[in-house]
C-alpha cells in the first residue's frame, strides 16, 4: 500500500464499497458475483479497479485497508441498505 491512501467513502462508489464489504466478510469472487447478480469476470475487474484506487495489491491488503479506514462505517452503510447487495428482479 502507498502513502496516498484516501478514505474508502471518498474513493469508492457504492457498488465498490459493497464489494469491499463482501471481501472483508470472506466471500469469494464467485460468491460476490452470485450475491450481486454479476459475472465472476466483472468482480475481478472491479477488484482490480478497487485495488488501484486504494493502493492494495491483493484481497488481504484490501481487507486491512478497509479495517484501518473505519470499516465499521462501511459495514453500517451496507447493513442499512442491504437491498443494494441483492440484485433486483
Amino acid at each position: 500500500m502507498n502513502g496516498s491512501e484516501r478514505p474508502l467513502q471518498m474513493t469508492l462508489t457504492r457498488r465498490e464499497r459493497d464489494i469491499v464489504a463482501l471481501v472483508v466478510d470472506g466471500y469469494s469472487n464467485r460468491e460476490i458475483a452470485e450475491r450481486l447478480g454479476l459475472s465472476d469476470q466483472t468482480i475481478k475487474n472491479q477488484l482490480s479497479v478497487i485495488f488501484d484506487k486504494v493502493g492494495a495489491n491483493n484481497r488481504v491488503q484490501l481487507a486491512i485497508y478497509a479495517v484501518r479506514h473505519d470499516f465499521s462505517s462501511l459495514h453500517d452503510d451496507r447493513s442499512h441498505e442491504s437491498s443494494s447487495l441483492v440484485p433486483s428482479g
